[in-house]
């Protein structure tokens, strides 16, 4: 192959921060990496993509040269000369503990993401295939069993279908322990067309189609940045564990409470031993906590999610109060009219025995939530020499808390009981921000959110390259097909920008613009996947059918109406209570979610959607809606606002004078 000097293959993550990952790549994957790395030293159009996430699919390692091809390789680290017996390509099984079980085939596996890729994902590859059905080797796969003998390796290829010697094979491979040599990969990609003469038919529009979707996520590609961001003074001070503490914190968006959270909530284990309560009230705000305390683990502990189950208590609100009425009143059906715990907080004692569930640490999220009967219930389960504190931020009041005044603080402030002294403050420093998105942030404070709460600027922690984006679009009334032209059309004019699916979310104040959003995204010719806190459409048809017969006469699709979804939101409860408990940030697709279960996340790219939600119980757009929802942005904001004219006004105002004769 040809040698360049001074060059190399491009890995994606950086190789060095695989092999420091919290889920570190398996022995067999190492082997491969380390070997790739070494092999495609002077080649510096290689591209290497480890364990792409292609809208939930999931290859091991993806092998990309512009103007040649895209090579797969499933890593298997199968001991196959001991246990494992196969039958043909899709066919694998193994034995263990005295029976046989169906294994995963690499072999489907690969056929697996080379089909998505004609049919859903790739477009102009599906396009060189109807051309001429012989570019259907553009796309070529490999499998590597990195613990089997050569001798078992000629036995599985052949059961598989796979002719030996390599040159007889068009673009399906197969080798084992000994295969990692250079002579083996200079025939095998030579014969998949991956080296020598460049291919016409590789153009520039298929490999952006396929660099896109390999391209890693915004969290895996800087993992390791984010496991070792540094803590400021402020935070490192707020993050220590002490006894018979309590602390009142506040922090502007992006400020890093979570991360200041984590950190101390893992000193409160190492304090107390265990377990620590830390409490939210967006259902979906538990994972990403637990995500953010995984980082916060040391580097060798093996078994993160099983250690966070045994020493961390991860709960939103409602199921912290549904955990004591068990307990205490579980014989007595709930009174009527309570439509959730919330309205409970008086079953937990307030004599409650010290051995009864008391925790030695609380830490209490995005406390500006919680209304004052449901603080005082928390403290009633604190040991008597317990540490408790909250955090928050009033300028994301999105249910209206009551705010009061406190001696000595310049505005007014969320209720946290009897803490005495001021709040401790982190900085309005944003760490993950853009600056130009930070600026638009203190825009609306001031012109807006200054009515009601104290302005606080916030501020860039860095300077960085990139400014960020913000793009504006008013339109009369919802239209669906215009709302995904939009996306298509940001997508196809950033793909420069490497921007991968899984780093994007619609956000809106309502479910029902997002589930006819998504049910347009899903289905042809855009075929996304998608990642919702909501039903599908289709499953909501069939239950209002079901539940609520009269409702269904009158539904009629991208049509509003206040009372159905009103009704509608009652009979769906289960189902978005079940999809929020299970809402990620790594799924590998878009997001769509309502901005009140999107709070305390970040992502890359928002698509804010601001609708007029008259006549409907979720509420009005709310100033603090808004700021919540632009704030969850890092790098990019599109804002598409629907017939709110007093936001319309400002956007305008805004965009003009920000970015006039430009």
């Amino acid at each position: 192959m040809r040698i360049g000097a001074g060059c190399m293959a491009i890995f994606y993550p950086p190789l060095k921060d695989m092999l420091e990952f919290r889920d570190r790549p398996t022995k067999g994957e190492v082997r491969l990496l380390l070997f790739l790395d070494k092999y495609l030293k002077g080649q510096d159009d290689f591209e290497v993509f480890f364990q792409p996430n292609i809208e939930g699919y999931r290859p091991d390692v993806a092998i990309l040269r512009r103007n040649y091809g895209l090579f797969l390789i499933e890593v298997k680290d199968y001991i196959m000369d001991v246990c494992y017996e196969v039958q043909d390509a899709d066919n694998w099984f193994v034995h263990a503990n005295g029976g046989i079980n169906r294994a995963a085939s690499p072999i489907t596996q690969l056929e697996g993401y080379k089909k998505v890729f004609y049919t859903l994902f790739a477009p102009n590859y599906a396009a060189r295939v109807l051309e001429n059905g012989k570019n259907v080797a553009l796309v070529s796969w490999g499998v590597f069993l990195s613990e089997t003998s050569d001798k078992r390796m000629a036995e599985i290829s052949a059961r598989c279908g796979l002719k030996r010697p390599l040159a007889e094979n068009k673009y399906k491979y197969m080798w084992g322990r000994n295969g990692l040599n250079n002579a083996y990969f200079d025939a095998m990609l030579e014969r998949c067309h991956m080296s020598g003469k460049a291919s016409r038919y590789f153009d520039d529009s298929l490999y952006y189609d396929f660099k896109s979707l390999l391209y890693p996520p915004d969290e895996l590609m800087h993992q390791k940045d984010f496991a070792n961001v540094p803590l400021t003074k402020a935070q490192r001070r707020l993050a220590q564990s002490q006894e018979n503490v309590r602390k009142k914190i506040r922090g502007a968006a992006g400020s890093g409470k979570t991360t200041a959270l984590a950190v101390r909530a893992y000193n409160a284990y190492l304090r107390t031993g265990g377990p620590v309560l830390i409490l939210t009230f967006n259902i979906t705000l538990r994972n990403y906590i637990r995500d953010m305390l995984s980082l916060q683990l040391p580097p060798d502990e093996k078994h993160r999610g099983r250690f966070i189950r045994d020493n961390f208590l991860i709960l939103h609100y409602h199921a912290f109060i549904n955990m004591y009425w068990q307990e205490y009143l579980g014989d007595r059906k709930r009174p009527a009219g309570s439509r959730d715990f919330t309205s409970l907080y008086w079953c937990i004692p307030e004599d409650l025995p010290e051995g009864k569930r008391r925790f030695g640490a609380i830490l209490v999220d995005e406390a500006q939530d919680y209304e004052k009967p449901w603080i005082d219930s928390i403290y009633r389960v604190l040991a008597s020499n317990g540490e408790i504190s909250f955090w928050c931020d009033e300028r994301q009041n999105i249910y209206q808390r009551a705010l009061h005044s406190e001696k000595g603080e310049p505005g007014k402030r969320m209720y946290v009981g009897k803490i005495r002294g001021n709040w401790n403050l982190l900085k309005s420093i944003s760490f993950r921000m853009s600056n130009n998105i930070l600026e638009l942030a203190n825009a609306f404070q001031r012109s807006i959110l200054s009515q009601d709460y104290e302005f606080e600027p916030l501020e860039m922690r860095q300077t960085s390259l990139f400014d960020g984006e913000i793009m504006y679009y008013y339109m009369d009334s919802f239209d669906v097909k215009k709302i995904v032209g939009i996306y298509n059309a940001f997508m196809e004019s950033h793909r420069s920008a490497n921007i991968h699916v899984n780093d994007v979310a619609f956000l809106c104040d309502r479910v029902a613009e997002l589930r006819w959003l998504d049910y347009e995204l899903r289905r042809a010719p855009n075929n996304r996947r998608t990642h919702t806190v909501f039903e599908e459409e289709e499953l909501f048809r069939k239950l209002l059918a079901i539940h609520a017969p009269e409702c269904i006469q009158e539904y009629r699709y991208g049509v509003f109406k206040g009372w159905l979804e009103n009704k509608a939101a009652h009979v769906m409860v289960p189902v978005r209570h079940a999809k929020r408990m299970r809402f990620q940030r790594n799924q590998g697709c878009i997001k769509l979610s309502t901005i009140h279960c999107f709070k305390g996340w970040e992502i890359n790219v928002v698509f804010l959607l601001l609708v007029n939600a008259e006549g409907i119980d979720e509420g009005s757009m709310k100033n603090e809606l808004v700021y919540t929802g632009m704030t969850r942005a890092k790098d990019y904001l599109v804002i598409i606002n629907i017939g709110q004219q007093e936001y319309h006004r400002f956007f305008q105002w805004y965009m003009d004078s920000r970015y006039q004769g430009i």
